[in-house]
């Protein structure tokens, strides 16, 4: 099935010579979907990897590799290795209990950080310390009016500190962000509203979005 959302580029990337795209509609099941790279060079395109799912959502460089997390592939992330020079795909298997996937971050440029909602209706936040081999749940938030489906559909690192927003679906009131200090999160960030795809621009988030502030 072919969805007007389904046809829209969702994100761009560019990463070791070639330019990458994410597209899809998990909202109407549609998939598999290919990562492909567009080389500017000899203007063709190459398949990288039919990944297992609905959508691709957002890509992020991180240490040199380039990750896409999957929005609905029963919590796989796709990581984009070089390869003397060559790019090679690997999937990943993330986060237990992951079914939506949507962002990814670093907090100290050796970790990493994977966000979005679990089977249980609860948005989530997780962590690995080995490169994406392992992870471990770090944050697990039920929606405030109890009859929502929270997800967490961002990550963003502004001042040592790791933002993400628990955006619910139904009720306004479960919109709020929790910060990651390095330590421990916190529940009491401001309500930065739906971001999307935020960037760390002169120590300020800068995003598009419905609503909401710089952090």
């Amino acid at each position: 099935e072919t969805t007007a959302d389904a046809k829209m580029i969702k994100h761009l990337a560019a990463w070791n010579g070639k330019l990458y795209s994410a597209y899809g509609d998990y909202g109407v099941n549609t998939g598999p979907c290919w990562i492909s790279a567009f080389d500017p060079v000899s203007r063709t395109f190459s398949d990288k990897l039919k990944a297992g799912t609905e959508e691709l959502e957002f890509y992020r460089t991180i240490q040199g590799r380039l990750y896409v997390p999957a929005a609905q592939a029963g919590g796989q992330i796709y990581l984009g290795i070089m390869n003397a020079g060559a790019d090679t795909w690997e999937t990943r298997v993330a986060g237990a209990g992951a079914i939506h996937l949507f962002d990814m971050a670093t907090l100290n440029g050796t970790d990493l950080w994977l966000c979005g909602a679990g089977s249980d209706m609860k948005a989530k936040v997780w962590r690995s310390t080995d490169g994406g081999n392992t992870w471990s749940l770090s944050l697990d938030v039920n929606c405030d009016s109890g009859d929502d489906w929270g997800r967490f559909y961002w990550l963003c690192v502004i001042n040592g500190k790791l933002y993400v927003q628990n955006y619910g679906l139904y009720a306004a009131s479960d919109n709020h962000s929790y910060v990651f200090n390095g330590t421990s999160w916190s529940s009491t960030g401001p309500n930065l509203g739906w971001m999307d795809k935020p960037v760390n621009f002169a120590g300020k988030a800068v995003f598009g979005g419905f609503y909401g502030s710089s952090a």
